[in-house]
């Protein structure tokens, strides 16, 4: 007896298995009709953390666009595969205000050193305390991330 060869769905099985698991892949079977969808339509089939998909597919080389309709109201639409990581746009202007605003609140309050410690940890240190490496560095990190403005 001769084995049958494999259909194209179980060729293609494991490189399906992130479309098919859980709410993340029913978000991204909604969005791959490539038509704009809103968040609230995002909101009901991806679940809460809709947002925390939609980056991960980016990070996945999705390319997903974004605009805003008015007020809270989204919208989002897949175009496609690309060949680099999607990453967040530049801070908008009232994102960058804000930033400013604590940059200076805590430069008022502790210090230039503080705001050059406080942007050294959010560059360098986070990736390496969500990485997981161990050692000096990231126990310094975590140190300072425990209290970053000793006195």
């Amino acid at each position: 007896m001769t084995e049958s060869p494999l259909t194209e769905a179980q060729l293609l099985h494991y490189d399906d298995l992130t479309r098919r698991g859980g709410r993340r892949a029913d978000l991204l079977t909604l969005l791959l009709d490539k038509q704009w969808h809103t968040n609230s339509e995002c909101l009901q089939i991806g679940g809460l953390s809709f947002n925390d998909s939609i980056y991960s597919f980016r990070q996945d080389q999705w390319d997903i666009e974004s605009r805003r309709v008015r007020g809270g109201i989204w919208e989002f639409r897949l175009r496609g595969k690309t060949s680099e990581v999607v990453g967040h746009k530049p801070m908008t202007r009232p994102q960058g205000v804000v930033a400013k605003e604590y940059v200076n609140a805590i430069s008022e309050l502790y210090g230039a050193h503080a705001v050059a410690r406080i942007t050294s940890i959010w560059i360098a240190g986070y990736e390496s305390m969500t990485v997981g490496h161990s050692g000096e560095a990231s126990q310094a990190i975590q140190r300072e991330v425990a209290d970053p403005f000793p006195r």
